[in-house]
Formats: C-alpha cells, structure tokens, sequence
C-alpha cells in the first residue's frame, strides 16, 4: 500500500480466503476483490496519531471526512472489527440473511463507511439523525471502489 507510512496495523493476523468465504456467507455479501486484496494485505489500519487523513465527500457542505482507521477481520481488536460493527448494524444494513452494505471503516467523528457489493464506498453520517431504515437518510457517496477511495485519501503531518 501506498501510504504505508501514515497508517499502522489493527492486526497482525492474516486473513485467508476461507476466512474471507466464511463471512461472506454470514453476512450474505460477497466483498470487491480490490476490498478482499486489501484485508488480506493489511487486515486493517488506524491512521497515526500525528497524521490527518481525509476524503472527500459528494453533495455534503461539509466537503471532506477525516478517517480514523479501516475495519479489521481480527475480532479481538477493539473498535475495529468489520464483524463487530456489521452485527451491531445489522437491523439497518441486513434484509433478512442477507447484508446490503458492510461497514468497513470508521471517521474521527464517529460516521460509519459501508461498502457495497458493488464496491461503491459511501458514509453514514449519524450525527445527522440516523433513522434504522434503507436507504438512509444521511449517506453520502465517497467513491465508486474501494481502490478509488484509497486513491483520494489525503495526508498531513
């Protein structure tokens, strides 16, 4: 990964295909191969405290986010696991056994990113008032893949 520098790990722990299959067929979502080859890389960061990272944010006066990490698939790291937030999201994301978006992310602020199976990465702004319904009333698109939404990660400090 690119920006190598400015994160560091969630996770030590490598993540497998069979664990990879595993959640899928949990969650009944199938994840954008550039989201797999990315836990399998690095099973999820957290910026470094003397780095800013932000992205930019479609149709919202606030422009930008600032993140504070990607979802790990290691349970035991806290605040941070893609399998911990899906579950406690799961009356808002879920239609019966089947996942229409993954939180995979979290910003400074405490708003959710979610991935599709499409691959398109969007943000959950709760602050906003989120109402336990989709398509939510509060969400604002981020990037088409997850490739592209790394690609407008950008860094200070």
């Amino acid at each position: 990964m690119k920006y190598s520098e400015y994160f560091e790990a969630l996770s030590e722990k490598a993540v497998t295909d069979t664990e990879l299959e595993e959640l899928e067929k949990k969650l009944g979502f199938v994840f954008p191969e550039d989201y797999k080859a990315f836990l399998k890389e690095r099973n999820g960061v957290k910026v470094r405290s003397e780095c800013i990272c932000s992205f930019p944010i479609r149709f919202c006066s606030e422009k930008r986010e600032v993140l504070q990490g990607i979802f790990s698939m290691d349970r035991s790291v806290k605040d941070g696991c893609v399998q911990e937030y899906a579950e406690f999201y799961k009356d808002d994301i879920c239609r019966g056994n089947r996942c229409r978006l993954v939180p995979i992310g979290i910003s400074a602020f405490g708003s959710v990113i979610f991935i599709k199976e499409s691959g398109k990465v969007i943000l959950a702004d709760f602050s906003l008032g989120f109402k336990s319904s989709l398509p939510f009333k509060c969400t604002y698109k981020i990037a088409n893949s997850f490739t592209k939404f790394l690609e407008l990660l950008e860094f200070e400090g």
